[in-house]
């Protein structure tokens, strides 16, 4: 079974081109990459028999859609099966063979390097977990259907709760609704992966592009992102959470 391969891009064009590079030889593994540009300033554009299986949507509006536009590319995908991840990560081989033998044991939740469960207290944790995790970010394989599904309850939130989600929460949004509709918890597994240029990430709030360590403030900084995640995830809980397996 083959992956379709979902990449959303802003301000790191050239990752975007080490990460396809390196995709279009997994043939065995990939048949399709889909790359969502958000940023209308830079065009992006593969040309070539070799890059065939590339599918690029540049998007040309100057307004902001947000993180969440990540799921649109599972309406796009030809394979049940796609992996959406950031474009500051590259995966192995073996990676992507782990996360396909897992994501085909158990279709119905996201599968992961990357997963977070709540401190005790009930704020958000900074803490990897591997094994069954609340919350799966940086990294998901999924059955394309349940990216629909992600997407009809983002546009039941009114503008307030939209905002919210809209640039520092979309994977808190998707882990709990998919276990809200589901009862499944997700699966983060322990493999290698390869860490690309990371400026412009969105956890480094106001310093972007450089990293918040750089920054004067970066202690405010650090908290002030741990405080949004904190109040995206209570708010998810308090919508989505019931029992889980």
């Amino acid at each position: 079974m083959k992956f379709s391969v979902g990449l959303l891009s802003w301000k790191r064009p050239l990752n975007i081109k080490q990460i396809v590079e390196e995709y279009i030889l997994y043939d065995d593994l990939i048949d399709e990459i889909i790359i969502w540009n958000n940023n209308p300033d830079e065009h992006i554009d593969f040309i070539g028999e070799q890059y065939d299986i590339v599918k690029v949507i540049n998007v040309k509006s100057n307004e902001d859609f947000g993180l969440i536009t990540r799921f649109n590319m599972g309406s796009l995908s030809k394979n049940q099966m796609i992996m959406l991840h950031d474009d500051d990560l590259l995966f192995p081989e073996e990676s992507l063979i782990a996360l396909r033998d897992s994501w085909m044991k158990e279709t119905d939740c996201f599968h992961t390097f990357f997963g977070r469960n709540p401190k005790s207290d009930g704020t958000y944790s900074q803490k990897v977990v591997e094994g069954k995790a609340e919350i799966c970010g940086r990294c998901y394989v999924i059955d394309r259907k349940l990216c629909g599904l992600v997407l009809s309850e983002y546009w039941k939130l009114n503008p307030d709760e939209r905002k919210l989600i809209h640039s520092k929460g979309d994977d808190i949004l998707a882990s709990y609704v998919l276990t809200h509709y589901t009862g499944k918890l997700h699966t983060a597994l322990d493999i290698p992966f390869e860490k690309l240029e990371d400026s412009y990430a969105l956890s480094f709030g106001e310093s972007r592009p450089q990293r918040p360590s750089l920054s004067p403030n970066y202690g405010e900084e650090t908290a002030r992102w741990y405080n949004w995640r904190t109040e995206m995830m209570q708010f998810c809980k308090k919508r989505y959470e019931h029992g889980y397996e």
